[in-house]
């Protein structure tokens, strides 16, 4: 399935959009479908997984 495009509607009032509801219909199956980026989960095996500090991230700051 396709990544599901949000409809804003006509500036500036969103007037002619998506619904809250279907917006967050939208969004849901954006991240539960597996075949989307978005909801790849990360795998376990060695590497998969960013390390603490790496790219300065999560390291203590001296």
């Amino acid at each position: 399935m396709t990544i599901q495009t949000v409809n804003l509607g006509t500036a500036p009032t969103g007037a002619g959009g998506d619904t809250f509801r279907s917006t967050g219909a939208k969004m849901n199956e954006n991240f539960t479908n597996n075949t989307h980026a978005a909801s790849r989960y990360v795998g376990t095996a060695a590497g998969n997984l960013m390390q603490v500090g790496a790219f300065g991230l999560g390291g203590y700051m001296t």
